[in-house]
């Protein structure tokens, strides 16, 4: 797989790839819209599309060059008159509502849905690096190049200043697009940073759990069963996890954590009495289970914690780096 070669030398005013920058995830966003404005949170992967002396390329988050991963922005990407940019961005897979659909996404090669290439901000433009200056003025060189968009590139919609925000809230929430990110005005952009300037709201809640085991089904994984280490240090059962796995994400986790199973369970209150909840892990039910060392982390969304602290519709949403990974 290519991947940019990252030289140590700084390199300015030359249209290159350039690592984005992060927003700080917060449990509520600021409301005064005459310092902040206001986007849509996309579901999907986050991404450079560059011009370099005319030659396109669209690199992932880290690095990878998705040329032909997703051929149809790249084309799209090739179109564009300006020979000189770089635009940070999202790419999603859109529902006909418009809203992203990130297992689609993760099936991009199957998928009968679009993928776009949501451009949000705009880092160098015609020869001249723009880091440093403010938001407004890289959203205007947005704008200006926008112009030239085909599909499936497209700008990201910002909320108006004169709408309220609880007002955008609402519109996002009835929409189903899982989030606001708040940009403040006059800001600057610092790649590889994750900055308080910019500030991301999920409204369903999200957290890093441990697989400590599975019970086998499809290509290998039918059911995960996550955990959280707590104030003792000691190992929780939190939940059998089904929702979010897919024929396309099964496989993948099932070879994250064979180097990790073990003979004992890792979790301290396993086994469950049957009469706690419908889907107890009970000892016959732990007699079906695979463990593993908890030590592979991965993202859950759900509604809301149980006074108990089970989680509430709940959903795989991804594989996290390991401790020492990047």
């Amino acid at each position: 797989m290519q991947v940019v070669r990252r030289s140590s030398k700084p390199v300015k005013d030359v249209a290159r790839y350039m690592q984005p920058m992060r927003p700080l995830r917060v449990p509520k966003l600021p409301t005064d819209n005459s310092k902040w404005l206001y986007e849509p949170k996309l579901d999907g992967y986050r991404a450079i599309a560059l011009k370099n002396a005319g030659r396109p390329t669209l690199y992932s988050m880290d690095g990878q060059v998705y040329d032909r991963k997703f051929p149809e922005v790249f084309d799209a990407l090739s179109k564009i008159i300006c020979k000189d940019f770089v635009l940070d961005g999202e790419l999603v897979a859109l529902e006909p509502n418009g809203r992203p659909n990130f297992n689609e996404l993760q099936n991009h090669q199957h998928t009968s849905l679009p993928i776009f290439f949501i451009a949000f901000d705009i880092l160098h433009f015609k020869k001249r690096d723009l880091l440093d200056e403010p938001l407004e003025g890289r959203k205007k060189r947005l704008a200006e190049i926008a112009e030239q968009f085909v599909a499936p590139i497209q700008p990201i919609l910002v909320f108006p200043d004169e709408v309220e925000v609880d007002t955008t809230i609402e519109v996002v929430k009835q929409t189903r697009v899982e989030g606001l990110v708040a940009k403040r005005k006059g800001s600057t952009y610092l790649p590889g940073k994750e900055v308080d300037f910019w500030q991301k709201h999920r409204f369903n809640q999200e957290d890093k759990f441990f697989i400590g085991g599975y019970i086998t089904g499809p290509l290998g994984i039918g059911e995960l069963l996550i955990g959280e280490f707590r104030a003792d240090d000691k190992f929780y059962f939190i939940k059998r996890l089904i929702a979010g796995l897919n024929k396309f994400n099964r496989r993948e986790l099932y070879d994250s954590i064979q180097d990790l199973k073990t003979n004992n369970c890792p979790f301290v209150n396993l086994p469950e009495k049957a009469s706690e909840h419908q889907h107890a892990v009970t000892s016959e039910v732990m007699a079906e289970c695979l463990w593993t060392k908890p030590e592979q982390p991965c993202e859950v969304e759900f509604i809301e914690r149980t006074p108990r602290r089970k989680l509430r519709h709940a959903e795989f949403r991804r594989l996290l780096p390991r401790s020492g990974e990047k």
